[in-house]
């Protein structure tokens, strides 16, 4: 018992105690860890079976790569996608166990939303001190609350992310060497499901970890250990630990799809097409106090644009002063390991908070904020302990601190209190009943089920169909989750139809082969709403190539709302590349 209440951050308390300790102490712990656990996991659970954003796209992505693997295929050589392969796998696996369901896959998320915020508990316990550490806790588990993409490889990056940051206060708390080594393993598996966050990962603990030693005085270092080779040592034991991950599974990929196409999924389009196609401008924190006077919003309105707005500044503010602070404090010798762990804590968080924004600069939006608000929690935390310490400061350091918390919670706690609503007003025709999606609420499903339902009585398992849009010259998303609910394969590798991919020539041509290799003989088109975002994906690509395929080829045979269903015309059912 004791040993297990250690891994789980009581090691402070326990590490003092003698036998002496009853059963009934060492129980109050393990009764701690479990309401934590189970307040988290019901907190998180309320609305998980709710529609949440994205659930056609960005969900039906990962959970019918999931399917596909099961399926014998591989992601990069069998089908198009920019993420890594982790998250694939992770729920190829559950799959396998429970069968592919929607509810299944939610749960899972819930526990790892959970695990993440237990997570960020451990960690602050080990420079921040109990209280701080459960307010730290309470933060991270209002966000993820408020989280509404399921299946995303976000939160389990970010799990893995933050348990190598775990090892790492270890190893900086000087526990040994070994944590170094095991935090670098963990950055490797966060880099399985985020590659971007791996690395960013990789680069603050490599930064953190460098500076401590160059800046631990010499009497604290190993004997005939100088700063040089010591540095390259533990930078050689940290990378180590990412390679002994990341290696083979590269190796794998490169030994099973071209690099080049490869490259192209992993780095080339995220760079360089994706920014293009998918960017939102930066929230400016304040607006014109010209549209309240003029009318053009309420005052209710601009408050909480305002508010909501400060959310995507907090996070530089916190990550600027935290900067100033290290700066300030840089190489002063500190002979008290807390003060110590602290301070490395601090920049290394510092250096996540920054960073992780990094992938929320191109998705300007609030969901992408997730990476970004859970270090700078830690770091809100931390300045907190430090209130105490400003003498008759101390009053007006305290309100400050209460507004820019209450600021920072607001709209999660809105968007979980919106999802409680949404499950409490569910009706129950908007429960879907679909095999793969049983218990689920879809608002207005009628006619989407009605479509699925008609696909799989239609089309054979064995069949490939093709979900495509009423349009393809000007693309914002497509509904792949159609894929998973129908239990049916596509045509083509490139079924994931994202702007500046599947609006050009070549992808299109691609497409329309794959088509007719396969035969297909039905396709469905989904009639998209136009989103008009200021990026790239509101402009027509004049690119017309697959909708002047699809209407020579087939015809339409029945109409479900948005959805189209059409059938292979008579007399066009070759199956050889045109």
């Amino acid at each position: 018992m004791k040993s297990v209440l250690q891994i789980f951050g009581f090691g402070a308390e326990l590490s003092v105690l003698t036998p002496r300790v009853d059963l009934l102490q060492q129980t109050r712990y393990a009764l701690a860890i479990g309401g934590m656990l189970c307040l988290s996991f019901l907190y998180l659970l309320v609305g998980f079976n709710q529609d949440p954003n994205g659930f056609t796209y960005d969900e039906g992505i990962t959970v019918y790569g999931a399917t596909n693997i099961l399926n014998g295929e591989l992601p990069y050589r069998d089908f198009w996608t920019i993420y890594a392969p982790g998250q694939f796998y992770l729920l190829a696996g559950l799959f396998k166990v429970t069968g592919a369901s929607i509810l299944a896959e939610r749960v899972w998320s819930v526990l790892v939303n959970c695990l993440l915020g237990f997570v960020v508990y451990l960690t602050g316990r080990k420079f921040l001190g109990a209280p701080y550490a459960l307010l730290a806790w309470g933060l991270a588990v209002i966000w993820l609350g408020s989280f509404r993409f399921h299946a995303s490889p976000l939160p389990p990056a970010l799990l893995f992310s933050l348990m190598s940051c775990f090892c790492l206060v270890n190893f900086l708390a000087g526990k040994g060497r070994h944590w170094l080594f095991l935090s670098g393993f963990l950055v490797g598996v966060a880099g399985l499901f985020r590659h971007d966050l791996g690395a960013y990962t990789l680069l603050a603990g490599l930064t953190t970890a460098g500076l401590a030693h160059l800046t631990t005085p010499v009497r604290q270092r190993q004997r005939n250990f100088n700063k040089l080779t010591g540095l390259l040592s533990l930078s050689a034991l940290f990378i180590g630990g990412a390679t002994l991950v990341l290696a083979p599974v590269l190796v794998y990929f490169l030994s099973v799809t071209p690099p080049e196409e490869l490259g192209y999924n992993l780095i080339t389009f995220p760079l360089t097409i994706f920014p293009k196609y998918r960017s939102l401008p930066y929230p400016w924190p304040l607006l014109s106090l010209e549209l309240v006077t003029h009318r053009e919003v309420s005052i209710f309105d601009y408050v909480k644009t305002t508010i909501r707005n400060f959310l995507f500044v907090w996070p530089l503010v916190i990550g600027a002063v935290t900067f100033i602070l290290v700066i300030r404090q840089f190489g002063r010798r500190k002979e008290d390991i807390t003060k110590s762990l602290s301070y490395w804590s601090m920049l290394l968080f510092a250096l996540l908070s920054v960073m992780f924004l990094n992938q929320a600069r191109i998705r300007s939006d609030v969901y992408h904020l997730l990476p970004v608000y859970l270090p700078a929690s830690l770091l809100f935390c931390l300045f907190l302990s430090y209130i105490s310490q400003l003498g008759k400061f101390r009053p007006a350091a305290w309100l400050m601190a209460g507004l820019i918390g209450l600021a920072i919670i607001v709209d999660p706690l809105q968007a979980k209190v919106d999802r409680f609503t949404e499950a409490v007003q569910a009706s129950p025709t908007d429960i879907f009943d679909l095999e793969r999606a049983k218990g689920l609420a879809y608002p207005n499903k009628a006619d989407y089920q009605a479509a699925i339902d008609y696909i799989r009585r239609t089309v054979k398992p064995d069949e490939k169909i093709f979900v495509g849009n009423t349009r393809h010259d000007k693309i914002f998303s497509n509904d792949i989750m159609f894929y998973f609910l129908a239990n049916r394969q596509s045509a083509t590798k490139y079924y994931e139809l994202h702007p500046g991919l599947a609006t050009t020539a070549p992808i299109q041509q691609t497409i329309i082969n794959d088509l007719e290799q396969t035969g297909v003989k039905t396709i469905v088109l989904f009639h998209e709403a136009d989103p008009q975002e200021p990026n790239a994906s509101s402009e027509s690509s004049q690119v017309f190539l697959l909708d002047a395929f699809i209407q020579g080829r087939f015809s339409q045979v029945r109409q479900f709302g948005s959805y189209t269903i059409l059938e292979r015309k008579a007399g066009y059912v070759s199956t050889e590349r045109p």
